[in-house]
């Protein structure tokens, strides 16, 4: 009796576990925005953190976008583009998220001024995630 107790709470624990890892890095998904910047995140394995993305900045009539792959660790989100331009190779998108992941400040590594105009950029800007 004594060992199935022990079985089952070894179970139990392997399973609540699993469920823990498996959520680990659903709740990124979503819109985040502010007044300049759009930032869209969907989730592609819950477990690795791999992720599609794309953020867009438009102040004035400068503009830019970036869609990518990337990967979730910890409160960290790296990705870059899916289609290079030329001389941007370099160019890598950096997400970092408050601890419960409800703001995300964006900053680009790399050559990444090829995506969008020399009056605007990504750097240090603080985006709110939008309700469902």
């Amino acid at each position: 009796m004594k060992k199935n107790i022990v079985n089952f709470c070894a179970a139990l624990s392997m399973s609540i576990v699993s469920s823990f890892a498996a959520a680990q890095y659903a709740d990124v998904d979503g819109r985040y925005t502010s007044d300049s910047i759009h930032l869209q995140i969907i989730v592609l394995n819950p477990e690795s953190g791999d992720v599609a993305a794309t953020t867009s900045v438009i102040t004035g009539a400068c503009s830019g976008n970036i869609a990518g792959l990337g990967k979730v660790s910890g409160n960290k989100l790296s990705f870059s583009p899916y289609v290079k331009e030329a001389g941007a190779e370099s160019c890598v998108v950096h997400v970092e998220f408050d601890g419960n992941r409800k703001r995300a400040k964006i900053s680009a590594a790399g050559v990444c001024s090829a995506y969008h105009g020399g009056g605007c950029g990504w750097e240090g800007k603080t985006t709110l995630k939008k309700s469902r």
